[in-house]
C-alpha cells in the first residue's frame, strides 16, 4: 500500500490509536493492515496514491456492517463506497458522541462519513463493535434538544474559526460525564487547538469539547487549554454571553495572573508559536469572581527562566511580584555592561512578561551569554540566557 521506507527519518510514518496509550507507530504487525472500517494517521514525504480493487463488505441481516472497536478513542473509516450520515450511525448504536475529521491542522465534526476518509470517534458506551448502516431507513430518529445555556469559546483569525469549545448548563446535566458532554480528540498533530480539561471526570481521558453542568450556584470554574503552534497570532472570541447576563463572566490568564471581564472584552489575542497555555473560565456572582481574582496574586517575588533559551531573534522574560513596587529589569553582557533596560517603572502585584529583542537595546549584541536582572524593592535576582546568531 505504501511505497518507500517507514520511519522518522525516512519516507513515511503511520500511527494507530488503541485508546489507552500514546499513538502506536508502524511496527510491521497485523495492526497496520488496512481492513474496511479502519483508519490511520499517515505522514508522507510523497503524495499518497492508492490504486487497488477491493471487495464489497458483507452486510448483516439488519443491513449493517460492524467495525471492531475498543474503549475510548478509535480511528475509523467508512466501509462503504457511498456517503453515510453520522446521525444514522448514532441511532443504530445509541450514541451521542460526534465523529471528528482532521484537516489542515485542526478538527471539525462533519455530518457524514465520506468514503476513503478517516475519522476519530470516542467510544464512551463500552461498545465492542460499531454498526454502520448501509441503508439509513429506520435508523434516523428525531431527538428533542433540551433547554441549555451555552457559552462558546472560539479560536481563529478573521472570519476563520479553527477550533472551539462549549460550556453550558442544563437541568438534564449530571455529575461526571453525561449524554450532553462531548470529548475533544487528541491534539498530537494539531497546529491549533482549544479544549476543556476536567480532571474530576471518571474517564481516564479528561479532555472535552463540550461540557455541561446542572447549575451555576455561586459560581463554576472551567479549565481551558489553548495551543497555537502556527506562525501567526490568533484571536480568542466568545458568543453566548447574553445567556449569563445575571452573572459575572471572567477569563483568568493563569500564566500572567491577569483577568478579563468578558462583558467588557470582545476578544483576546493568542500569541503564535505557543505550545500550551492555561486559562480559567469563571461564571458566577461578584463575590465568587472576586475571591478567584484574589487567589491570582503571587505570594512571593520570582524571576523565571526566559523562553525560548537559547533564542534567536527574541525571547520572553517573565516574573511575578506579591506587592506593588518600582521594578527594574535590565540585560547585561558578560562584562557587566548594560545592553537594554526592559522595564523601569512602578508595577502593582501580579505576573508580567516582556519580550527582549537584542537589536532594540543600547548595543547590538553578538552571539553568546547574557544576563537579565530584576530589581523590585529589596528583591534582586539575576539569570543567564544565550543568544544564537
Amino acid at each position: 500500500m505504501m511505497t518507500g521506507n517507514p520511519g522518522k527519518d525516512n519516507d513515511w510514518r503511520a500511527f494507530w490509536d488503541n485508546g489507552t496509550s500514546p499513538l502506536i507507530e508502524f511496527n510491521g504487525s497485523n495492526t497496520f493492515t488496512f481492513i474496511p472500517g479502519k483508519a490511520f494517521f499517515v505522514i508522507s514525504k510523497n503524495q499518497i496514491v492508492i490504486n487497488q480493487n477491493v471487495s464489497a463488505v458483507q452486510l448483516a441481516a439488519d443491513n449493517t456492517y460492524s467495525i471492531p472497536i475498543h474503549n475510548e478513542w478509535n480511528l475509523i473509516s467508512n466501509p462503504f463506497d457511498k456517503t453515510i450520515p453520522w446521525s444514522s450511525v448514532q441511532a443504530a448504536n445509541s450514541l451521542t458522541q460526534p465523529m471528528h475529521h482532521f484537516q489542515n491542522g485542526s478538527y471539525n465534526s462533519p455530518a457524514n462519513l465520506e468514503p476513503y476518509n478517516g475519522y476519530y470517534f470516542f467510544n464512551s458506551n463500552g461498545l465492542t463493535a460499531l454498526k454502520i448502516p448501509y441503508s439509513i431507513s429506520g435508523f434516523l430518529e428525531k431527538r428533542d434538544s433540551p433547554d441549555k445555556k451555552e457559552l462558546e469559546i472560539k479560536l481563529g483569525s478573521g472570519n476563520e474559526n479553527k477550533s472551539q469549545v462549549t460550556i453550558g448548563f442544563s437541568e438534564f446535566a449530571e455529575m461526571g460525564v453525561d449524554l450532553l458532554d462531548i470529548f475533544s480528540p487528541p491534539s498530537k498533530f494539531c497546529e491549533i487547538n482549544i479544549s476543556i480539561h476536567n480532571k474530576k471526570i471518571e474517564t481516564s481521558y479528561k479532555y472535552l469539547k463540550k461540557e455541561y453542568r446542572k447549575e451555576i450556584n455561586k459560581g463554576q470554574e472551567f479549565n481551558i487549554l489553548v495551543e497555537n503552534n502556527s506562525d501567526r497570532n490568533l484571536i480568542m472570541f466568545f458568543s453566548g454571553l447574553e445567556s449569563f447576563i445575571d452573572y459575572e463572566t471572567y477569563l483568568l490568564d493563569i500564566n500572567r495572573s491577569k483577568s478579563y471581564d468578558l462583558k467588557k472584552t470582545e476578544n483576546i489575542e493568542i500569541e503564535n508559536n505557543m505550545k500550551l497555555k492555561s486559562f480559567q473560565l469563571l461564571i458566577g456572582t461578584k463575590e465568587y469572581i472576586s475571591q478567584k481574582e484574589t487567589n491570582l496574586i503571587p505570594n512571593e517575588y520570582c524571576l523565571y527562566q526566559n523562553y525560548p533559551n537559547p533564542f534567536n531573534p527574541c525571547t520572553k522574560i517573565s516574573w511575578k511580584s506579591p506587592v506593588g513596587s518600582h521594578q527594574v529589569l535590565k540585560v547585561f553582557d558578560v562584562l557587566g555592561r548594560e545592553v537594554a533596560t526592559l522595564v523601569d517603572e512602578y508595577r502593582s502585584a501580579g505576573r508580567y512578561e516582556v519580550e527582549f529583542y537584542p537589536v532594540s537595546g543600547i548595543r547590538n549584541p553578538a552571539s553568546g551569554i547574557y544576563f537579565y536582572q530584576l530589581r523590585a524593592g529589596s528583591f534582586v535576582e539575576t539569570k543567564k540566557m544565550t543568544l544564537l546568531r
